[in-house]
């Protein structure tokens, strides 16, 4: 996994980060005594933005990283070169849609750029890597999401969702494993790890059984999106984000009710 080549994600024309391509903008940064607390009722977010973190605080939850389908501009359809706000593997290219971004193959997509969109996740045990995905009919045996070299969530045969931890040997391991719907979604899942064990909910509940794996120090992992230049996943994604905990069953039934189009802050 740390040899593969990864391509930064923007839209081509918005190398200077104009705002073509962007994360959600309301972000704000986490303020007072950092408990990370809101009075905003569920499926909204409050406070004004900076502009210039990716910290934001939605319904109590304090979130690293969030990307919905605010922040495509619809109908632009061009191969990825120069943002720093997500990434995706080698040679893929996304298209913005209504829905969300559309990752795919595009003849004559050769994106080149190498770069990597870091997520501090702290000095905690825990995080929450979640999202609303719509999988294509041929999705098998392809990586989907990465953060870091080290935890990859993969779509496999059999309609498998895998969550897996490779170390730094080379050994992978899969910390969870789950089946997912049979239609193409678009389906919720999180997966979550609390410092001793890991569990993945898809849709609204938990599947498979938790793990316990002695994990590095989390620290910054960089957050990739379709990293297998080899097996490349296509799909859509409708939301992405990342917690520096581990969300609790209630906080994650609340993500889920709100739905993928109510957490970008509609």
């Amino acid at each position: 996994m740390s040899s593969l080549a990864l391509a930064a994600l923007g839209l081509a024309g918005c190398a200077l980060l104009t705002g073509c391509f962007k994360l959600n903008p309301e972000f704000v940064e986490d303020q007072g005594d950092g408990s990370g607390s809101s009075s905003g009722s569920p499926g909204s977010s409050t406070g004004a933005s900076t502009g210039e973190t990716s910290t934001r605080v939605e319904d109590g939850l304090r979130v690293l990283f969030v990307f919905d389908a605010q922040a495509c501009q619809p109908g632009r359809v061009e191969p990825v070169v120069g943002s720093e706000d997500l990434l995706l593997g080698n040679a893929m290219c996304a298209e913005c849609t209504d829905a969300g971004l559309h990752i795919s193959k595009i003849e004559g997509c050769d994106p080149t750029v190498a770069s990597r969109n870091p997520v501090d996740l702290g000095s905690g045990e825990g995080f929450t890597l979640e999202a609303w995905v719509s999988m294509s009919a041929d999705d098998i045996g392809q990586r989907m999401l990465l953060l870091g070299d080290e935890f990859t969530l993969s779509a496999a045969p059999g309609r498998s969702v895998l969550f897996t931890y490779e170390s730094a040997s080379g050994g992978s391991t899969p910390m969870v494993t789950g089946t997912r719907p049979a239609d193409p979604g678009p389906w919720h899942f999180a997966v979550v790890h609390d410092g001793a064990t890991t569990r993945l909910f898809i849709d609204d509940v938990q599947v498979g059984s938790p793990l316990a794996q002695d994990l590095p120090p989390l620290g910054t992992r960089s957050l990739v999106i379709a990293g297998d230049p080899v097996r490349d996943w296509t799909g859509t994604v409708h939301l992405l984000a990342v917690y520096d905990r581990a969300l609790d069953i209630d906080e994650y039934l609340v993500n889920h009710a709100a739905g993928p189009a109510a957490r970008g802050g509609s």
